[in-house]
């Protein structure tokens, strides 16, 4: 993917891509993004990629930098990385709360048996479960 192609893919969390003098005649590559302020960032990821992770001058504003002989790729995959990462962790926030009031909803339905919620199993779709699975359907008059 070309250097315009994943300026685009990352959209509004772009700001700025710039190639610097850096230590020893060498030349440094630099992004610098702007995520939410509650995003965290995987500097252990870029690290394995040999790019530097540091604070911008605004809160959520983060610069990733490399030599440019590791290059904009390495650059790139690691924002692209990181996006990701918290994408998927809100996913699975919004699915464990989503979860949890189905769950809440079933345990708070009293015509549903101590007994039979003793007996409720996860499986997930697709799979063969290991023991019956009693699936209730919740009484129409509890929201």
């Amino acid at each position: 993917m070309d250097i315009s192609s994943r300026i685009k893919k990352l959209g509004n969390f772009f700001e700025t891509m710039q190639v610097v003098p850096g230590d020893n005649g060498r030349q440094l590559i630099y992004v610098i993004v702007n995520f939410p302020p509650e995003w965290p960032v995987d500097e252990e990821s870029a690290k394995k990629r040999n790019v530097t992770v540091a604070n911008g001058s605004e809160v959520g504003q983060y610069i990733f930098c490399t030599d440019i002989n590791t290059g904009d790729e390495a650059v790139f995959d690691s924002i692209d990385e990181n996006i990701e990462k918290v994408k998927e962790a809100m996913e699975r926030a919004r699915l464990l709360k989503e979860k949890t009031q189905q769950l809440r909803k079933m345990f708070e339905d009293e015509s549903i048996s101590i007994d039979k919620l003793s007996k409720v199993k996860f499986v997930f779709d697709g799979e063969e479960p290991a023991e019956e699975v009693i699936i209730t359907k919740p009484s129409s008059d509890k929201k």
